[in-house]
């Protein structure tokens, strides 16, 4: 690496179940060693797993710092703001990725994006929805995907000087999120690390499928999707639950995949 040091090493997408293998080979001590011997300041984690999880790893070791997906929508996915409380609680810094969970709060039915818009004023919802975890004390920095010049511009000029949310932009992202994780199917985001599938299925574009029917209530809007699956879809699982054990949100993936195909097969919700 030629560097004499890490100022921050961070144990990639911990949950309890590795964390644990992770302790019985002896990574845990062999990092706490190089910590000890000056070669790594900072030791966190990051995290995609159930607060349980998270309240597990935290409490087992004086971690540095870790990091968790975070943001107006995903309160009660993953660690959560459950996780964000327990850290602060013990002084540990939090690391917020997926602020505007990779672009999809920016992809809104039309009712719920004027709704939004409406409080958001002259910033974006992008702008919005960083401002929302940068009102967070415990947040020393905000990872933020950006692929054009004009992203890199916007998050700078919104977190040079962010400003509070108001009460009524507090009520308005309540409001959206509330109804948001009311409808969606699952807590998918896309990682993929499910993937590939042994017998084919595309399991993220399914559930993307699906959440997107689900939440826009209209069919004809991913008809074509849909019948392009062809032998991608869900009915080639044969529920060998391999994707169970990769999947960092633990969802039920072949039983949700039923759910897809019961529900998209009859077009209605």
């Amino acid at each position: 690496m030629k560097v004499d040091y890490f100022d921050y090493y961070l144990v990639h997408s911990l949950r309890k179940k590795t964390y644990v293998k992770m302790v019985d080979l002896g990574v845990i001590t062999y990092l706490e060693k190089e910590v000890q011997a000056g070669r790594i300041k900072q030791l966190g984690f990051s995290f995609h797993s159930s607060f349980e999880d998270f309240r597990y790893i935290l409490h087992s070791r004086a971690w540095d710092f870790c990091q968790i997906q975070y943001n107006w929508l995903d309160i009660e996915e993953q660690a959560g703001r459950a996780g964000y409380e327990l850290a602060t609680e013990h002084g540990i810094p939090v690391i917020v990725m997926e602020p505007i969970k990779g672009g999809s709060l920016l992809s809104l039915p039309p009712h719920l994006k004027e709704q939004v818009q409406q409080v958001a004023k002259e910033d974006s919802i992008a702008a919005l929805s960083l401002r929302w975890v940068a009102e967070h004390r415990n947040v020393p920095v905000i990872l933020s995907g950006m692929s054009t010049l004009e992203h890199v511009v916007e998050n700078i000029a919104t977190l040079s000087d962010p400003q509070p949310l108001t009460d009524e932009q507090h009520s308005a992202l309540e409001k959206v999120g509330s109804y948001m994780r009311s409808r969606l199917g699952n807590g998918c985001t896309s990682c993929s690390y499910c993937m590939p599938c042994p017998f084919g299925v595309d399991i993220p574009g399914s559930f993307d499928i699906w959440n997107t029917f689900r939440l826009f209530g209209r069919y004809e809007q991913i008809r074509k999707r849909w019948e392009s699956m062809g032998d991608k879809g869900p009915l080639s699982c044969t529920r060998c639950m391999t994707c169970v054990s990769l999947c960092p949100q633990e969802i039920p993936i072949p039983f949700d995949l039923a759910r897809v195909h019961e529900e998209l097969s009859q077009g209605a919700l």
